[in-house]
């Protein structure tokens, strides 16, 4: 689990994913992606967060699952994922962000 406050998560610089996923802003923290999910979105699925956890479990090499959940200022706002690097970086974030996003 991630904490931040809103204040801290200000200085994250904002990744740059030409459009993909417009219910949410991924940041980027080094080798790692922030999501953090747009608050109607969040308000509307309730079950955004359980989704997270079963993802939690999972791993493979092309495709980014959540590693952790974020949580800014004590609210659940997203979740954390690693960073794919290489050859098709765009693509494969694309795909994952595809993939995660059944709950939206």
């Amino acid at each position: 689990m991630i904490n931040l406050t809103s204040f801290e998560l200000n200085y994250y610089d904002k990744f740059n994913t030409h459009n993909i996923g417009k219910n949410s802003i991924i940041y980027n923290d080094g080798d790692k992606l922030l999501k953090i999910i747009d608050e109607n979105v969040l308000k509307n699925n309730s079950n955004i967060e359980s989704n997270i956890d079963y993802f939690l479990n999972f791993y493979n090499k092309n495709i980014s699952f959540p590693t952790n959940k974020v949580y800014v200022d004590g609210t659940f706002k997203g979740y954390e994922m690693d960073l794919l690097k290489g050859y098709n970086l765009i693509r494969k974030i694309e795909k994952s962000v595809r993939d995660l996003v059944i709950f939206h």
